[in-house]
Formats: structure tokens, sequence, C-alpha cells
């Protein structure tokens, strides 16, 4: 924890970088009816950290399916996605306001076991929660309403899945940067069609701004030989 408290707050407090992608085993959140649950004890732990430092994206593996979140912050319990989840863009995300959460857990099986929780009688979707901390037993021991779950892949034709991420750095010192990510199932291949050709599924991108503006941004222009239109 200390180590990573370090690296982030590292990564954050400069000027040379702008993205902070977390990749880990288990996941924080998911709403797999085949799952182990979402882990209280890592909410806990680790989203005030992704939450203190801003970062933009957590890719996380375990279940054999694809789900992502709603933006979040304020990890509680229940976290919060969003400061109003309900409105949030699914397409365009400032993820300075909160974090995405991804399992990619289809790149290396053909298990159908992608299916998720019936959602309730409120039609929001529901997941499995293992509420004490720091227990690894095989099954959860809560439900809860999935507030954050935003988007879900149920096709079990499409056992594999695969994520492209295009980043896009910018032109400008504070301006804006992006990551279109871009998720493609693909059934099993077979003797007839031995490499099926992949289905994009789900597309959205990730936007915040550059960290090298404010002070950096005039130093910037003026070394670019651009200091009267940096004045103006």
């Amino acid at each position: 924890m200390a180590w990573l408290e370090r690296t982030l707050a590292r990564a954050r407090g400069g000027r040379s970088v702008d993205w902070i992608v977390v990749s880990m085993h288990q996941f924080a959140m998911s709403s797999s009816a085949t799952s182990h649950g979402g882990d209280m004890g890592i909410r806990e732990t680790l989203l005030p950290l992704f939450d203190r430092y801003s970062v933009d994206l957590v890719l996380a593996g375990h279940d054999h399916d694809y789900e992502r979140t709603h933006r979040c912050a304020a990890p509680t319990r229940a976290p919060c996605c969003g400061r109003r989840w309900w409105d949030d863009d699914l397409t365009e995300i400032d993820s300075s306001k909160g974090t995405v959460h991804m399992i990619l857990g289809g790149g290396g099986t053909s298990s159908l076991d992608d299916v998720f929780l019936p959602d309730g009688s409120d039609g929001l979707p529901t997941a499995f929660v293992r509420t004490q901390r720091l227990t690894f037993k095989a099954n959860p021991d809560a439900t809860e309403v999935a507030t954050w779950s935003a988007v879900r892949d149920p096709d079990t034709a499409y056992p594999y899945g695969v994520a492209v991420f295009d980043v896009d750095p910018g032109a400008l010192p504070g301006g804006r940067t992006t990551i279109k990510v871009s998720f493609f199932h693909t059934p099993t291949a077979t003797a007839a069609v031995p490499f099926p050709a992949p289905v994009l599924f789900d597309s959205f991108t990730l936007h915040r701004q550059r960290s090298d503006g404010w002070g950096g941004h005039r130093d910037s222009l003026a070394g670019a030989g651009v200091g009267a239109a940096a004045k103006s």
C-alpha cells in the first residue's frame, strides 16, 4: 500500500503523466452470476487511493466476461458512481471526476460463463458482494443493487473478447487528451471459420485535461517561440 500510494502520488503530482491506468486481477465490482462477488476489502483499501489520486481506469480480470462501470468516486459500501450516475454519458466520460472499472476476462478462455445476475424488481442490476474484509472464501455473503454497473456483455455466443485502446495525447499544453476504448467480442474458432471476425460490442472515450497546463502552459508556449500568443 505504501508503494502504491507513492507511485500514484508521483504520477499525479507531476506534469509528465496524464493518464493513470491500474491493472489488477481481482476486481472491486462485478455482477457476474458465477462470480465470488465484489470485494469489500478491495473497495475499502484501494478505492480511496484511486479516488484521491484521480485514477482514470482500472482493468481487472478474474471473471470470464466483459463489464464496465459508470465513473466511480467516493467509495462507500455501495460505491457512488459519478455524482449522479444516472446522468452519466456512457460514451464521453470525464475521468477526472471518477474512475471507470472494466472487467476484461474473455481473452484466454472459451468458457461460456459470462452470465449475469438478473435485475431486481426496480430494473437495476444486482451483484454479489463479500462484506467481510480480507476473507478469501469461495462464496459471497450478500447481494447489492449494482448501481455502478453500466455495460455488460451477456451474449454467450461470443466467449472471447479483447479491448483496443487508442490514446490521443492532445496537441497543446493543458489541452484535452483522450483514450478511446473499443471492446470486441469474438466467437470460438471452428474448422470452417478458423479466424472469426471480431464484432464491436462497446465503445467509449475517456477524456481529461493534460497535466502540463496552468503554470507550465505559458512556459511551454514561450519555449516554442510563441510568447506573444501566450501573453495574449
